[in-house]
């Protein structure tokens, strides 16, 4: 009796040894945190329109042959609904594939290096998937497709473009300028900024220019942050827009075009810069020339390193002149002279003066 009754107790234990380790590693397993998405590059899991890093599944620069980067397509993809988007001032690049979901990274790869990039996202809708690559610098990226692979290089903007020109619109965000009847400045500024860019359409396709822009919103832009990213992209040129007004601010019959330059720029390009920049701006407008003014009191005229206009297209506290710095037609006008004048001043010719 004594044998059975310790028989059975030595089974009780070894019962309780099992349900009680088996319990503990269920306990420990809930426990535990579910594999994250940018760990595990399971495109898969994710949801519609979710967006997440695959820069970890990046295979080795060896696979994308002589190519910065390369990916592999389906076999029935079709080249002409891809679609890209390279924002150089973000430092993003973006393309989108017709047909590839949350699948892609399953079964496909992309092979390349690392180095110049900060991440790759991807998304997808029903109708396409998305790849976002993120970069720590300025970087302009060339792609072809090759067959079922789409290369991408990477290139800085002077080797992507003859030349590189910054365009600056004044003001911004917090720093409004001058503000003269409810019109403020700095949108001024930007407005016709950006009718110069479109002006350049066909130098940015042909790659002869490459424009780049400090702001392409209302944001907010340090006079020091303007000059460090003319440095880094090491631009050729650079060209800044704005408006002016009395010092008192108040309405006046004073009115007309004034550049300011870097005297301190040895090369003199700055003042040949600059007196075009004036040249065109008043033969374009009509304004009274206010001449080239020496402007190294300026913190971004003084520290930028290429050559600099700083444009005041006309006097805001003139009744006159405002109502033409707000018309279309008037900002156009501008635009294209400011146009001309990069374009003679990148020709060569005015080293000659």
């Amino acid at each position: 009796m004594r044998t059975e009754t310790k028989v059975q107790a030595v089974i009780a234990l070894i019962l309780a040894f099992v349900i009680g380790s088996t319990l503990l590693f269920l306990i420990n397993f809930k426990g535990q945190d579910s594999p994250k998405k940018e760990d595990t590059g399971i495109a898969f899991t994710m949801n519609e329109g979710e967006s997440y890093s695959v820069l970890s599944f990046l295979r080795g620069g060896e696979e994308a042959a002589s190519h910065d980067l390369l990916m592999k397509l389906p076999k029935e993809t079709d080249p002409s609904g891809i679609t890209f988007e390279n924002d150089p001032e973000g430092k993003v690049f973006s393309f989108s594939v017709p047909g590839i979901s949350k699948d892609y990274f399953r079964n496909f790869f992309m092979a390349g290096s690392k180095d110049p990039l900060s991440d790759i996202s991807f998304d997808y809708n029903e109708k396409q998937g998305t790849v976002n690559l993120f970069f720590k610098d300025f970087t302009e990226v060339s792609y072809s497709i090759d067959g079922n692979d789409l290369c991408f290089d990477y290139m800085t903007p002077k080797e992507y473009y003859d030349t590189v020109v910054v365009l600056d619109a004044g003001g911004g965000g917090m720093e409004s300028g001058a503000v003269v009847s409810g019109i403020i400045e700095k949108d001024i500024n930007l407005s016709i900024m950006k009718k110069l860019k479109e002006t350049f359409s066909d130098e940015i396709a042909s790659k002869k220019i490459g424009i780049y822009c400090t702001r392409k919103t209302d944001v907010y832009k340090s006079p020091e942050d303007r000059a460090a990213f003319s440095k880094a992209i090491d631009a050729d040129l650079f060209l800044s827009i704005h408006c002016s007004s009395t010092a008192s601010g108040r309405s006046s019959d004073f009115s007309g075009t004034r550049v300011l330059y870097r005297v301190t720029d040895e090369s003199g390009l700055s003042k040949a810069f600059a007196d075009l920049c004036l040249s065109r701006l008043v033969e374009s407008l009509s304004s009274k020339n206010r001449g080239v003014v020496a402007g190294d009191e300026n913190f971004l005229i003084r520290e930028t390193a290429m050559p600099i206009a700083f444009c005041e297209i006309g006097y805001m506290t003139n009744e006159d002149e405002l109502s033409k710095l707000v018309d279309d037609e008037y900002q156009n006008k501008a635009a294209e002279a400011l146009h001309e004048a990069v374009i003679e001043m990148l020709s060569g010719e005015v080293h000659d003066e």
